[in-house]
């Protein structure tokens, strides 16, 4: 789509696109627009667990802009053959409509190009993330009982199972 521009975290020739320092960046805007609720499971608690998250052996992160708005912040890891987990967070300066497109050229493009399956887990209380998923093209599995740990709570809660598959025309 027009204007839409995905920035992968790959280093070539040893250099990466995002410096730490604008990896930290990346991080503390996550946690000024309160979006740390992302990191639900209690595995990233500061910038530099962030940093090793990117930087991990089986996670790649993809930073989409419209024109020079940043928009999304994606990771896929846990990854198995050609299928990965899905992780998002919006940010603020976009519109929800910008946002909406984003998601679903990402989506379009990652599973045109990279990978067969996106399978996603979402806390059932987040309404707002599920509404996303599915106007970004996502498919719901259903309702998983305990399915997502929240280390605030210090509990497992409910969530739901989604899905964006190769070829899907809901990923346009």
């Amino acid at each position: 789509m027009k204007d839409f521009h995905i920035i992968t975290y790959v280093p070539i020739d040893g250099i990466p696109p995002y410096t730490d320092s604008q990896l930290r960046a990346l991080y503390d805007r996550v946690i000024s627009e309160e979006k740390d609720y992302v990191f639900y499971d209690g595995t990233i608690t500061s910038s530099d667990d962030f940093i090793r998250m990117v930087k991990s052996e089986g996670t790649t992160l993809y930073v989409i802009y419209h024109t020079t708005t940043l928009v999304l912040m994606v990771w896929l890891n846990r990854l198995e053959g050609a299928i990965a987990r899905i992780n998002w967070c919006s940010f603020d300066d976009a519109s929800t409509r910008t946002k909406i497109k984003a998601g679903r050229f990402f989506n379009k493009v990652i599973t045109d190009r990279v990978f067969d399956l996106l399978i996603g887990y979402t806390p059932l209380s987040n309404e707002k993330a599920i509404k996303f998923i599915k106007l970004c093209g996502g498919k719901i599995v259903g309702e998983v009982p305990n399915l997502i740990w929240n280390e605030d709570k210090g509990e497992s809660e409910d969530g739901i199972i989604s899905y964006y598959e190769r070829g899907s025309d809901e990923n346009i």
